[in-house]
């Protein structure tokens, strides 16, 4: 037996998606976010970005000047148990 008119109902707290397998059993709309990811539909299928969430944060945190790497640390860094540096504020890394 095939799918039908089968409708999946995906809940988190207050973010609800409808989907199916038949678009006409549900009409609710293209979803554009959902728990902070956007969805964005393209010719090649769904893509889903927190380039958004990302940007927020880095706002905030006013740092939307600093310049990107591939690996944002130094790949020659050799760490050790009692390497520590402590945090002046630890409730914001948490």
């Amino acid at each position: 037996q095939g799918l039908g008119d089968t409708v999946f109902v995906l809940i988190y707290v207050d973010d609800i998606i409808f989907t199916g397998r038949n678009i006409f059993s549900v009409d609710e709309g293209n979803l554009h976010y959902f728990l902070g990811v956007e969805v964005i539909r393209s010719s090649d299928g769904l893509i889903l970005t927190q380039m958004n969430y990302v940007n927020k944060i880095l706002n905030v945190e006013l740092i939307t000047d600093c310049k990107s790497v591939h690996t944002p640390m130094s790949a020659s860094e050799l760490l050790t148990l009692f390497d520590v540096t402590h945090l002046t504020d630890i409730t914001r890394y948490r």
